[in-house]
């Protein structure tokens, strides 16, 4: 382990964020060893590692949702805790650079192949043509100060829009969590990514009673605005006869991690302490390790669309829950037979099959030749874990991690979720594979973390802590090396049941940038 000096300043703040002196010292020992990076056998396609489902059969699992979720407590857990900066990362960059924004110059800065003008005219297009849904927000905000969105336009003051827009005196848009951006235009109003997973939730995640339970993971920052707000969604969908169970958490403060500077030495912060980050959205598996529920739906706050789009998107998320809830039935089945000693040598075969078909995965060698105790006693082993069903999507060219074969430790090859910031780019071998993928991870996932017991699974034990990755930031203008700690759905659920699944590339239409408003899958319908 990595020794370093602590005084009695850094102990206390140890103390206070609960992070203790091992894990710090791990910590810096993973920065000196650098990210591991996982060995790719193959990438996951359609028929190796993927499953291409039948109409028939995607009915079936559709229908066998239906049937059984009044029986069960559904929860929609979503990472909310992001803040909408980066949607505006070039329109600030662009403010604050000396110079001038008319329509004239920017044009000829385009015209010349300059990426962050481009957006730009995207951006004073949607403006122009009243595309965006903020436009009324923004329009009231400078009416406030007795200023006119139309002739603001008329006289190109861009940056005077983009002030309004990001600024505090307007909307505070840049200063925002982007679960409260305003993201689609309705004929009564527009609504927020927040308001339309509640709406979302409504179609596929009531368990009985017209209730619906969601779980947001917020920054602390944000806290009071987003329960404000949820309160008043909620208030206003009671009036239909629905009811909302909304829980809110924040990332742990004992899952930060160390900041180190490219010499791996540890950072000060301004008030002389130890410099932490948050840990990335790995951390998380701590808040849903919480949460009660026989099955989770996981879904980031920005991958929503309009109600017009939302029938495809619904008829997949019931389609993954009730694989979920078929995969769930068969092993819970199995594991009480195993637990009663009353298994059979058909059984067996029945549950071979069952491990080809569905994860892909053959018995051991000579597993013919075992007793019966013990090949029922490493399918017990094998099954006793949380279940996790994920969509994936044909690569388009969107950004997010893929689905591979991943050679593990002691040579066992198993479907993992990987980003690209975790390959070894170096080997043309492993970048081979790497672009050799069809799909990606729209993040889409449908869950069970509990036994045939009903009990909840730790879901700690099933992380595995080798798949964190190192990055580089800046604070203050300074370069930083940062610890992202084993991704939710990446190194967080290494070791879970997994299934991968192929669904529509039309239900992932996430906003990284406020340009992706723009896109046809999120503007309202045409009549």
């Amino acid at each position: 382990m990595t020794e370093i000096y602590l005084g009695p300043v850094d102990r206390d703040q140890l103390q206070k964020k609960g992070v203790s002196e091992e894990i710090l010292a791990r910590q810096l020992n993973m920065f000196q060893k650098g990210t591991p990076h996982p060995v790719l056998v193959r990438a996951a396609t359609p028929g190796d590692g993927i499953h291409r489902l039948p109409v028939e059969r995607q009915r079936h699992f559709q229908q066998m949702f239906a049937q059984k979720k009044e029986g069960l407590k559904l929860l929609k857990f979503i990472p909310a805790s992001g803040a909408a900066t980066r949607m505006f990362k070039t329109l600030l960059k662009l403010c604050h650079e000396a110079g001038r924004l008319d329509d004239a110059y920017v044009e000829r800065q385009a015209s010349r192949g300059n990426e962050d003008y481009r957006f730009f005219q995207q951006f004073i297009a949607g403006l122009k043509s009243r595309e965006f849904p903020f436009i009324d927000a923004l329009t009231s905000a400078l009416a406030h100060d007795d200023l006119d969105f139309a002739e603001i336009v008329e006289r190109q003051d861009y940056r005077l829009l983009i002030e309004y827009l990001l600024g505090e005196n307007g909307l505070n848009y840049a200063n925002l969590p982007k679960a409260l951006i305003l993201f689609h235009n309705y004929m009564d109003g527009p609504r927020t990514s927040l308001e339309e997973q509640f709406r979302e939730a409504i179609e596929y995640a009531l368990s009985g009673s017209n209730v619906a339970h969601l779980h947001f993971t917020v920054s602390s920052e944000f806290l009071d605005a987003i329960e404000a707000f949820s309160d008043r969604v909620r208030d206003r969908l009671a009036e239909n006869g629905f009811d909302f169970r909304i829980e809110f958490s924040i990332q742990s403060p004992s899952t930060d991690t160390i900041a180190v500077g490219l010499d791996n030495r540890p950072l000060v912060d301004g008030n002389g302490g130890l410099l932490f980050r948050p840990g990335g959205h790995g951390a998380l598996i701590e808040n849903l390790d919480k949460l009660d529920a026989d099955v989770i739906f996981i879904k980031n706050i920005d991958n929503v669309v309009p109600d017009h789009l939302k029938r495809e998107t619904l008829a997949h998320q019931e389609l993954l829950a009730g694989y979920l809830i078929e995969i769930r039935k068969r092993i819970h089945t199995w594991m009480k037979l195993i637990a009663e000693n009353n298994i059979s040598g058909d059984t067996i075969q029945e549950i071979a099959g069952f491990l080809l078909d569905t994860f892909w995965t053959c018995l051991p060698e000579n597993f013919t030749v075992w007793t019966v105790d013990d090949q029922a006693r490493w399918m017990a082993n094998f099954f006793d874990r949380p279940i996790r069903v994920c969509g994936m999507v044909k690569n388009l060219g969107e950004p997010g991690g893929g689905p591979f074969w991943v050679s593990g430790k002691h040579g066992d090859v198993s479907l993992q979720i990987v980003e690209k910031a975790q390959v070894d780019c170096s080997s043309s071998r492993q970048k081979e594979i790497l672009d050799t993928s069809t799909h990606f991870n729209p993040v889409i996932l449908v869950c069970s973390t509990k036994n045939y017991l009903g009990e909840r699974y730790s879901l700690s034990e099933f992380v595995d802590p080798d798949t964190y990755f190192i990055s580089e930031k800046s604070v203050n203008g300074k370069p930083l090396k940062a610890l992202e700690l084993p991704g939710l759905w990446n190194g967080a659920m290494a070791n879970w049941l997994t299934v991968f699944v192929e669904i529509p590339a039309s239900t992932f239409t996430p906003v990284k940038t406020v340009n992706d408003l723009l896109r046809k899958e999120h503007q309202p319908q045409e009549f």
